[in-house]
């Protein structure tokens, strides 16, 4: 695109300028717009539902929620909504709705007159596809602060009757992303049984990194678990004795009720975990940061949490303590 510097420069300040005032207004509107949010997806729900009932729709896989780019160009701010069975594309029976978000793209409005008023200073040596060639790359700097977004109003769309009501297959996606193009993720159930041998050795493969892993109340132990990265996945209930997680990064994964027994989580990069109701018997943590994690309710003995880094808000409530000191907030945080 055949921007002069100054041009550039503008272009960079203001899309900053408007991506700081929606960072801004989510924290202020964040709970508003989740509600907004779960009454849409309520509504959608029960759509879904009259046609189950009616035996035109069968039980649901995937729920898509995409954004057409032809749309954010002409103004429409929207995710469309579509329910598939386990087929996914193949699933020709529609089932559509619409998520209104302008709350959350429409300050992209500013930069389309700001990209045509350069359109028009460079004598039109700016085509128009060069506008919307900039215009997406400019948009898809929100696709990271809405995926977490839409992953937190999730959480309380599932909670709710409608949601429960919609009959999904044992292995259910949620994603986001553009309409039948690059998705993302945003919720998962797996309620496929699962061999503990297979799940052990899948995670000893070191992939490069494993999201949205449902393992619960598997035998892990012994298991070679090093240098890993994982995400939103659960592991409740699971037998990790004797493993090995040295040098792992795990981010908002589940440890509810869990067994630990010579466990190695030195140097590793704890955030947002639970390990509430587990019981940990002389495992090290030695070296490790953690941020954001409960250990509530649970029983820790012979624990070694020296050297280690606790970065914010971790929860030690009301935890057995046997041959264990529990570690302070690190100074480098306090000041």
């Amino acid at each position: 695109m055949n921007l002069t510097k100054s041009q550039y420069q503008r272009l960079i300040i203001k899309s900053s300028e408007i991506f700081e005032q929606l960072k801004s207004e989510l924290e202020v509107n964040k709970d508003r717009w989740m509600n907004e949010f779960v009454l849409c997806m309520q509504d959608y729900c029960r759509k879904i539902i009259k046609m189950q009932q009616a035996g035109l729709k069968d039980t649901i896989g995937y729920l898509n929620l995409s954004l057409l780019r032809t749309k954010l160009l002409s103004g429409e701010y929207h995710i469309r909504l579509d329910a598939y069975n386990d087929q996914w594309y193949s699933d020709r029976v529609e089932c559509t709705g619409v998520y209104e978000v302008r709350h959350l793209y429409g300050r992209l409005d500013e930069v389309i007159v700001l990209l045509e008023e350069m359109r028009k200073e460079s004598f039109d040596s700016l085509t128009f596809g060069d506008i919307h060639e900039r215009f997406f790359h400019e948009s898809h700097r929100y696709f990271v602060t809405v995926s977490e977004f839409l992953r937190d109003a999730t959480k309380e769309f599932i909670k709710t009757e409608e949601y429960k009501t919609m009959k999904r297959t044992p292995l259910f996606h949620i994603y986001f992303g553009e309409y039948q193009g690059a998705l993302t993720i945003i919720y998962k159930e797996d309620h496929e049984p699962k061999e503990s041998k297979v799940v052990k050795r899948y995670l000893e493969s070191k992939q490069e990194v494993y999201t949205y892993e449902f393992c619960d109340g598997l035998d892990l132990a012994r298991g070679d678990f090093e240098s890993l990265m994982i995400t939103h996945s659960s592991f409740t209930g699971c037998n990790f004795a004797m493993s090995h997680w040295q040098g792992s990064k795990l981010l908002l994964c589940d440890f509810k009720s869990a067994f630990f027994h010579y466990t190695n989580f030195g140097y590793t990069e704890l955030t947002q975990l639970d390990f509430s109701d587990a019981t940990l018997e002389f495992v090290s943590f030695r070296g490790a940061k953690i941020k954001n994690t409960t250990f509530k309710n649970a029983t820790l003995i012979g624990i070694d949490f020296s050297e280690v880094l606790i970065l914010e808000n971790v929860d030690f409530e009301n935890v057995i303590l046997i041959d264990t000191t529990l570690p302070r907030l690190s100074e480098e945080v306090r000041t």
